[in-house]
């Protein structure tokens, strides 16, 4: 087969170019998601203290305690969409109406990797909030807490990412009583390629 082959509808499809690069449109792109090294996450101002538990380890998290985390953007990212960040926390207690909430934030910015800009006065800057979140109604049950997105408008490829998390306290409600421990974070994007064309 040569030339440019669609797979697909109008709408929703796998594009081959006649070099052999492949985009994929509509509901044929794929929804990716990848794993932050905790390392930085210990090691805020204010640092959250180290947990182990079974086979998990994970740091917990009093008000305002803090921690670093950083990505690169991926090279099979669309850029028309946002990128999410979650976090995965438990609390050696479960959700009732007497204890049962916790609120993170993230600040974020986006660096080039040109040294076009100073790491601590990126053009792009932003603060993430989950929101009160109640946790899980098992005791040291997961609970996924989505921080929210940043806007596809303030990253390009290539730039890396860098948030500093926090707890903060919540809206309304009630507080949890044991600290959060946080044993996982991820950053979620939309793929529409394989990668970046050479």
């Amino acid at each position: 087969m040569q030339g440019e082959t669609f797979i697909g509808d109008a709408t929703n499809y796998t594009k081959i170019t006649t070099d052999g690069e492949i985009t994929l449109a509509g509901t044929a792109r794929v929804e990716m998601e990848n794993a932050f090294s905790l390392d930085g996450i210990g090691k805020g101002a204010t640092a959250p203290t180290l947990v182990r538990l079974g086979n998990t380890m994970g740091y917990q998290f009093g008000i305002g305690d803090d921690g670093y985390m950083s990505f690169e953007i991926p090279l099979n990212w669309d850029t028309t969409t946002d990128i999410s960040i979650k976090l995965h926390v438990y609390v050696n207690e479960d959700y009732d109406i007497t204890a049962g909430e916790m609120r993170w934030q993230g600040t974020w910015s986006a660096v080039p990797e040109t040294g076009a800009e100073a790491v601590d006065g990126a053009t792009h800057t932003g603060t993430l909030d989950s929101g009160d979140v109640n946790i899980s109604t098992t005791t040291k049950g997961l609970t996924e807490v989505d921080m929210g997105a940043i806007a596809a408008a303030s990253l390009a490829l290539h730039d890396t990412v860098f948030i500093l998390v926090s707890r903060i306290a919540i809206n309304a409600g009630t507080e949890v009583t044991e600290e959060p421990v946080v044993v996982h974070a991820e950053y979620e994007w939309i793929a529409n390629k394989l990668g970046e064309a050479t």
